[in-house]
């Protein structure tokens, strides 16, 4: 199996993908932690392997840190380059996964509270129909790599 942060590398350098989506990725490592945390860990754990390598051999980790940035929508990588002296001019992409409904939840929460408002219960089940293209987009990632 190879190492789990060189699988993660190779997911953002060729993925954008947020915290959620590349936190499942892995979701059968480690319990007690949600895949929002995991993946922000892993982003921020490459980004601190970057900022090294970018400081002892400067090119290779400088580009390592902008895909993490960009791909990853990663603030500590983007923070880490302006730190160095860098600015990102391209825009950050949508989730190839999610296509950014992860980071639409609390509006899509806020938008339900707002509509059950008048109702009064003690608790209620919300389902999810995952789009086959979302399936099929995490399936093909899981395959590649």
């Amino acid at each position: 199996m190879e190492d789990i942060l060189e699988v993660a590398e190779k997911l953002l350098m060729e993925n954008c993908l947020c915290d959620n989506c590349l936190g499942r990725q892995f979701a059968a490592l480690g319990y007690g932690i949600d895949n929002a945390e995991r993946g922000r860990s892993l982003k921020n754990t490459l980004t601190f392997k970057a900022h090294k390598l970018a400081l002892e051999k400067g090119k290779a980790g400088i580009e390592i840190l902008k895909k993490i940035a960009l791909n990853g929508m990663s603030l500590t990588a983007k923070n880490t380059l302006k730190k160095l002296g860098y600015t990102l001019k391209e825009k950050k992409g949508s989730c190839t996964i999610c296509r950014g409904k992860f980071q639409e939840l609390n509006s899509i929460a806020e938008k339900c509270l707002k509509k059950i408002d008048d109702y009064e219960f003690n608790n209620f089940l919300v389902g999810v129909e995952v789009p086959k293209d979302v399936i099929e987009a995490e399936d093909s990632l899981r395959a590649r790599y």
